[in-house]
């Protein structure tokens, strides 16, 4: 053993016996305060600690080659930041560049003055963004489509999963996408068809928020705007007005007639301002008021008949359309004069005994077009069989069609057949409820309710089924809209 050896094994032992000895170390002074104390005594300090540096966090390795155990530190040259390793995956930035603290509300649930901006319903869990901009998700987390590097068990508080300015979210079946402020997009959850878009992954969950490296500033495909998750595919909208689509084809819901590893452009002739999605039915509003739909057609679900349609299509209405809701079952748009509310497929009709196979014109009660306007509508995510449809106004929020467990917030199971108001929401004229979210036995609302419309009295609503948290820390099921 040479000199240098010899100094290296002498320093461990040291260490070693040190430690047993007194179970802390102190190195640059004689009384640690912890386990572990690198000040100099008089805490003027010429240099700091250096944390493992990698480019690559699942190169990290114990010494004998093992996996890291959880709350191994490391600082992720690519991304900038310190990240922690959690029980089966790296954790998202703890400080990323613009020195949003995400470690914390990882761990600790929303307090009581949590504020909701945006919501997005899906399956058994919800995302929601704050007034503060963040994201936060609730609900199961099986195939770590809580995003919250859990597989099993259930989120039961709205919980931190992205601390960055988030503009765009969509809970889908078994996994989540997210667009930040700067156009970048974040995929979680299962990868089976490719669904997350990850790099063509096509198993196993990406159980936190990942980049996805194709979109982006200076990237292949350019900033995104929004983007969707369905059954088994996920949606992109970039600034430029371009659709991307990855995952399967089934029914033709890829938009391209086959099952899409990559993320892969779709033919739409238009420039597109929004897109939406839902089980295997998805669709695109173009800058100039025209939808194009793709996917599954049974019950008139995409307002073409009955058909597929393998590659986008368009549907023909009397005039342009502001607001496009892609549901299951059926399928709901509003016109730009803020007034007109169109339906379509199952239940669409409004009275659920019968199928619209193409758009058709809802009649509000108490409706007056003269003094009266449509804020946003919203169709029902994920259901195959029946489907639900409501209608945000200024006089208040109507709903119809399949009830189970109490989501549509009329406190009553029963199914509606007729359009019928929420009660017990207070609305006011210069109020305007933000947007509506149906998800599989669950409904989101959203809304600035106070006289005066300022951001710091937004208020978010849950109504329906409550098991496995998809409304946070509600329990038993809310017949009636209850405050998140």
């Amino acid at each position: 053993m040479d000199y240098f050896k010899l100094k290296i094994a002498f320093l461990t032992s040291f260490i070693f016996f040190f430690t047993f000895s007194y179970a802390q170390i102190g190195i640059g002074r004689d009384n640690p305060r912890g386990i572990l104390d690198v000040n100099q005594s008089n805490n003027k300090n010429t240099a700091g600690l250096v944390v493992p540096r990698t480019g690559d966090v699942t190169t990290i390795k114990t010494p004998e080659g093992d996996e890291p155990i959880e709350g191994t530190l490391v600082y992720d040259i690519k991304e900038e930041c310190l990240r922690v390793k959690m029980e089966t995956e790296w954790s998202q930035c703890l400080l990323d560049s613009v020195g949003l603290k995400t470690s914390v509300n990882q761990i600790l649930g929303v307090g009581d003055n949590f504020k909701i901006k945006k919501v997005s319903a899906g399956y058994d869990n919800s995302l929601v963004i704050g007034i503060d901009g963040w994201l936060y998700t609730a609900g199961n987390n099986t195939n770590a489509k809580t995003g919250l590097g859990r597989s099993s068990g259930n989120t039961v508080s709205f919980t931190l999963i992205l601390g960055q300015p988030t503009v765009y979210a969509s809970a889908g079946y078994l996994h989540g996408v997210a667009v930040n402020q700067s156009g970048d997009l974040y995929t979680w959850g299962n990868n089976a068809g490719a669904r997350t878009g990850q790099q063509a992954v096509t198993s196993g969950n990406t159980v936190v928020p990942t980049l996805v490296e194709e979109f982006g500033a200076n990237t292949t495909y350019g900033r995104v705007i929004a983007a969707e998750a369905a059954l088994t595919n996920s949606y992109a909208l970039t600034e430029s007005g371009k659709v991307y689509s990855v995952g399967t084809s089934t029914n033709g819901s890829s938009g391209t007639g086959g099952n899409l590893t990559t993320w892969t452009l779709l033919n739409i002739p238009e420039t597109v301002q929004a897109i939406s999605a839902s089980y295997y039915t998805a669709g695109a509003l173009s800058s100039t008021g025209n939808v194009y739909v793709w996917g599954t057609g049974a019950n008139g679900r995409l307002g073409i008949g009955t058909a597929n349609l393998t590659t986008p299509t368009q549907i023909t209405f009397p005039q342009p359309i502001k607001q496009l809701s892609m549901g299951a079952a059926c399928g709901i748009a509003l016109a730009t004069d803020n007034v007109t509310v169109y339906a379509w497929g199952r239940s669409g009709s409004a009275t659920n005994t019968a199928d619209w196979t193409s758009p058709q014109v809802i009649t509000i009660p108490g409706f007056d077009p003269a003094t009266d306007q449509v804020l946003s509508v919203a169709a029902r995510r994920f259901d195959n069989g029946t489907g639900s449809i409501a209608i945000v106004t200024t006089i208040g929020v109507f709903v119809t069609g399949t009830n189970s467990y109490g989501m549509l917030g009329v406190n009553t199971t029963t199914t509606l057949t007729a359009l019928q108001k929420i009660s017990g929401l207070r609305v006011y004229r210069s109020t305007e409820f933000l947007e509506a979210s149906i998800g599989y036995r669950h409904t989101l609302l959203t809304t600035g309710e106070n006289q005066y419309n300022t951001e710091y009295n937004y208020v978010g609503y849950g109504m329906g089924y409550t098991t496995n948290g998809r409304l946070g820390a509600m329990s038993g099921n809310q017949r009636i809209p209850t405050i998140i």
